[in-house]
């Protein structure tokens, strides 16, 4: 039987972040001159069509690879190099800090539509629950004209690594940002009885016509365990019982005389 990876609407379940973080990063620990951003990954999609939806191949053929470090320190401007993600120091980019990373839509690209993922990835130390993959995000303040089919947002997908690498149900959504930074969620379940090697992987993505201006700014990212919410708008998962609506005295027994006089009724 398939496991599922489910992705909780905003209107399906009210979360509070519980303590438990898997990771969180505000790239203040990079260098920004540094040629890599590992532990941060990198895989591209290339699609035929310019909605990134048909003729979808991928880069690089063995799976993620390290993010290279891409940004106005480390390539020579105008040089047509390969951008994919770097970290923005000190400038109109940073959100918060000295230091945020941006995902680009690779500008030199020669695809109809291109996808650039940006991954952090954990083969063990995760658990099957309720998660919540939290970031701030702000437009890149470069002077790219934004296409209309420009998007970027969160992602995150579980890889069955005995099916070949499979996706279990992998979960995309994009964020709408503006040149105000604003923080973006996606939560996500993760199905139990995963195996020990199977992988999780979330992190952002940036996709659109190639040259045109898909990427984001993206800042203080954190991974963590979720709980329902006492005032969640959906099922309630709590079975603890402190969670059932109680009575005062009064009305309890003023319920158990009602039941009464209905069973007097009943029998006469």
């Amino acid at each position: 039987m398939k496991r599922v990876l489910t992705a909780l609407g905003a209107s399906a379940l009210a979360i509070n972040v519980s303590a438990g973080n898997v990771f969180s990063d505000n790239f203040e620990s990079y260098d920004a001159a540094g040629a890599t951003l590992s532990p941060w990954k990198y895989y591209d999609n290339s699609y035929t069509d310019a909605n990134c939806t048909t003729g979808k191949t991928g880069y690089p053929d063995s799976g993620p690879a390290t993010l290279d470090n891409r940004n106005y320190i480390t390539v020579t401007a105008g040089g047509g190099e390969y951008f994919r993600g770097g970290i923005e120091k000190d400038n109109d980019n940073t959100i918060s800090g000295s230091q945020s990373l941006a995902v680009y839509e690779n500008y030199y690209a020669t695809a109809a539509c291109v996808q650039i993922l940006a991954i952090r990835e954990f083969s063990t130390g995760f658990t099957g629950g309720k998660y919540r993959l939290s970031a701030k995000i702000k437009k890149m303040q470069y002077n790219k004209a934004y296409d209309a089919n420009a998007k970027a947002g969160m992602f995150v997908k579980i890889l069955d690594v005995s099916d070949n690498y499979s996706e279990l149900i992998p979960a995309y959504e994009f964020k709408t940002y503006s040149d105000t930074p604003s923080t973006v969620t996606l939560d996500f379940t993760v199905p139990e009885g995963l195996a020990s090697n199977d992988i999780l992987q979330v992190g952002f993505f940036a996709q659109g016509p190639s040259n045109k201006g898909a990427g984001a700014i993206w800042d203080d990212v954190s991974l963590d365990t979720v709980s329902a919410s006492s005032g969640s708008s959906g099922s309630s998962l709590s079975s603890s019982p402190d969670s059932i609506p109680t009575l005062p005295l009064g009305g309890l027994l003023g319920l158990m005389g009602l039941i009464g006089w209905l069973g007097l009724r009943n029998r006469a």
